[in-house]
């Protein structure tokens, strides 16, 4: 057990130095590419401390929370304990908060981000939240798609909350595929910055629910 610690603040004081010698955006864009690749959770949650630090060293910059938010929401679907999973996403909620106060207007992806985090927090007790979290969630889609309609990460997430709805509340796959085929024609519109730090995440996840909707439409 003493050996598994020493390696593990052995591996974070490396990391923190190893920060300490880089600049924000390389290191931002090149932890975002680890994180879209990570296959395992040993792997997930190395990443995940690493948007971690980023955030920390350099906290004046919403784009740090905004991934730090990202990574703690989309890790939480894979931890199986409740009360974990809400610890991770109460650090995701207070990381978006700071990246709004630092952004300091309002943001159709930040709007996302947050529709994202409800659809997180209502994916630990469904039958507890749906209330609560799909209204935060139905909210923030509205505003992001006020601001920005051509944004696909809102018709990406609108399709994945109707695909994991029963079908007798409207949802399944037959419903949810006008949402993903909609934000696949954005995403091919999608033009990356040069080093992929401006949001843009969703496109392959999209392409495999769209593909898992038009399976389940032609075996019907």
């Amino acid at each position: 057990m003493k050996k598994v610690f020493s390696f593990m603040y052995g591996t974070i004081v490396i990391s923190t130095l190893t920060l300490c010698a880089q600049d924000f955006e390389p290191t931002l864009a090149a932890t975002l590419e680890q994180f879209e690749n990570d296959t395992s959770e040993s792997m997930f949650i190395a990443t995940v401390n690493r948007f971690e630090l980023i955030a920390g060293k350099w906290n004046d910059q919403w784009l740090a929370h905004y991934y730090a938010a990202y990574a703690g929401s989309i890790y939480s679907y894979i931890v199986e304990d409740e009360n974990k999973r809400d610890a991770l996403l109460d650090k995701a909620d207070s990381h978006l908060l700071q990246a709004e106060q630092l952004y300091g207007q309002e943001s159709d992806e930040l709007f996302v981000l947050r529709a994202l985090l409800a659809s997180a927090r209502l994916s630990v007790k469904p039958g507890n939240r749906w209330k609560e979290y799909g209204e935060i969630f139905d909210r923030n889609i509205m505003k992001a798609k006020s601001i920005n309609s051509e944004n696909p990460r809102i018709y990406y997430l609108q399709g994945n909350s109707l695909f994991y709805t029963p079908k007798m509340f409207g949802g399944g796959p037959k419903n949810a595929m006008p949402f993903y085929e909609k934000a696949d024609s954005l995403y091919q519109l999608t033009t990356l910055d040069s080093l992929g730090i401006i949001p843009s995440w969703g496109g392959p996840q999209n392409t495999q629910m769209l593909n898992s909707c038009s399976e389940a439409v032609k075996s019907r």
